[in-house]
């Protein structure tokens, strides 16, 4: 089940990983979604509003994040699930709680400290 998203992980470049390791560590945990709005995100990476949404296009197409819209028409970036199950706040959690840095599974790749 999580082999297929690691390995899509693998795939995406760097830049748009640490997009992604954004949006998880300041987004909000809502209805069992991260979600960080898309404003907030783009002063955060100090990226322009087209180069954000290349990143956040790339992560959606890769099924690691997709935009959201609320009924105000506020955009939001959110972290994906993975098959139902809210991933992305189950390793945020487990890295508090072990003092591993998010980085290290985000951007190194390094899901061997899972084991």
């Amino acid at each position: 089940m999580l082999a297929p998203v690691l390995d899509r992980l693998r795939e995406v470049p760097q830049a748009a990983r640490s997009v992604l390791l954004i949006a998880i560590q300041r987004g909000d945990d809502i209805l069992d979604e991260i979600r960080v709005p898309f404003p907030e995100l783009r002063q955060v990476t100090n990226l322009s509003k087209p180069a954000l949404t290349e990143y956040v296009e790339t992560l959606a197409r890769y099924g690691l994040a997709r935009f959201d819209e609320d009924f105000d028409g506020n955009l939001f970036v959110v972290a994906r699930d993975v098959d139902g199950w809210p991933f992305w706040r189950a390793l945020a959690t487990y890295c508090k709680a072990t003092d591993i840095p998010l980085e290290k599974f985000v951007i190194d790749l390094r899901f061997d400290l899972l084991d």
